[in-house]
């Protein structure tokens, strides 16, 4: 019995008492996958990564902004390095905002916790169906050369989508 069968079987078994079977089987939302457009700009070590409306700036492999279409810019309350200032500096500027220097973006721009900006990129991303030439420019700068300087958990990847 294919991997497919199994969560159809499992669907068609399971308790009434859950809202999405699926979604319990699954741990997401199936229908969601696909639901939006996403693009990926790369920036030397750091990335814009379009979702539907909204802009992420993922440094190193961390979100750490997002900009959410109709609320405004949210920048991460966890100190960075000086590298990763001059990303975000750089992406709020490509959005127009026109800072001099961080101090600026901090001033102007809201903070989210940086787990929040975690979950909420995970979130988001998982609606995709990410492209593997889309997966590849994401993480193109993964070699140990570059310096990756955060835990492991606040990285993030975009995996291409595969139809089963």
């Amino acid at each position: 019995m294919s991997y497919l069968d199994r969560i159809i079987a499992a669907v068609l078994e399971a308790d009434d008492d859950f809202d999405d079977p699926a979604k319990e089987l699954l741990g997401q939302d199936i229908e969601g996958i696909g639901s939006q457009e996403g693009s990926v700009e790369r920036h030397g070590r750091w990335a814009d990564v379009e979702i539907g409306d909204d802009h992420w700036c993922i440094s190193y492999l961390t979100p750490v902004a997002v900009f959410i279409h109709g609320r405004g810019l949210f920048i991460t309350d966890r100190e960075w390095s000086q590298a990763t200032s001059n990303h975000i500096r750089k992406f709020a500027n490509e959005l127009g905002m026109g800072a001099k220097n961080y101090a600026e973006v901090k001033q102007r721009a809201k903070r989210m916790t940086q787990q929040d900006l975690i979950e909420k990129f995970k979130q988001d991303s998982g609606t995709v169906k990410w492209t593997a030439r889309q997966s590849n420019q994401f993480r193109s700068f993964r070699d140990t050369a570059t310096g990756l300087k955060s835990d492991s958990d606040e990285r993030v990847e975009i995996e291409p989508f595969r139809p089963n």
